[in-house]
């Protein structure tokens, strides 16, 4: 293996995921994907939607192919006891053979569970969703950062996630749940737990998500990476 291959991370799990491609040799830098210093600057409790214990919104923003795990998440809300329950399924449609079967899953829910069918959105739309809803949920296979992840937090939206993205701590402040794709159960009970929180309940999570965005997008070590990755760029014979 060639002794000049250098590479930029988004993440530690991305850099080992390089290193087992190029080998432990690979010139590597971590660097997390740059994100503006705000997000939703005016954002509001206010601006979320009333939380009753035994009502929840639930919301998927993603592209619909089968590594965002769309079927995985409406086989769970099948799953799920009495509430009333409403996913917003927004993302283009990019896998007609996994949207097939997501739209035969569909058919078959209860009639508590309410789906409604957004489709592709503009970003700033995309915002107003993640303010409009409780929860943002993405049973996702793999991910390598997700900016999405960080802007449902900004809007005060908790999330509930799967062990493959790089925010693992997100469950220890408060601002959602991280649970295993293989632990189907745990996944129902989470979700009915989403249903049951009443009002004050929920506005703790929402206070905490939009608090974790915030210190996350304070923190003045994100763009300092970024720097080190261009004057190490700037700085390197390419011909080595």
């Amino acid at each position: 293996m060639p002794n000049w291959i250098h590479a930029c991370a988004a993440t530690d799990i991305e850099l080992d995921e390089v290193k087992a491609v190029f080998g432990e040799d690979v010139t590597a830098m971590v660097a997390p994907d740059l994100t503006p210093r705000e997000l939703i600057p005016t954002y509001s409790f206010d601006q979320k939607p009333r939380k009753e214990s035994g009502t929840v919104r639930f919301l998927f923003l993603s592209r619909i192919v089968k590594k965002k795990n769309l079927g995985y998440l409406l086989d769970r809300l099948g799953e799920l006891g009495e509430g009333s329950i409403t996913l917003d399924i927004v993302g283009p449609q990019e896998d007609a053979d996994h949207w097939n079967e997501c739209l035969a899953k569909i058919a078959k829910l209860p009639a508590n569970i309410t789906i409604n069918i957004v489709g592709v959105v503009s970003y700033l739309e995309s915002l107003d969703l993640m303010l409009r809803c409780h929860f943002f949920v993405l049973p996702t296979m793999h991910e390598n950062f997700g900016y999405v992840f960080i802007e449902s937090l900004a809007a005060g939206t908790p999330v509930v996630i799967s062990e493959n993205t790089v925010w693992t701590d997100v469950e220890n402040s408060n601002a959602g749940w991280i649970i295993e794709l293989a632990n189907k159960q745990r996944w129902v009970q989470v979700l009915q737990q989403c249903v049951e929180l009443d009002g004050d309940e929920y506005a703790d999570m929402a206070a905490a998500s939009r608090s974790y965005a915030v210190n996350w997008l304070s923190n003045s070590d994100l763009e300092r990476a970024t720097a080190d990755v261009f004057d190490y760029a700037l700085s390197t014979d390419s011909t080595q």
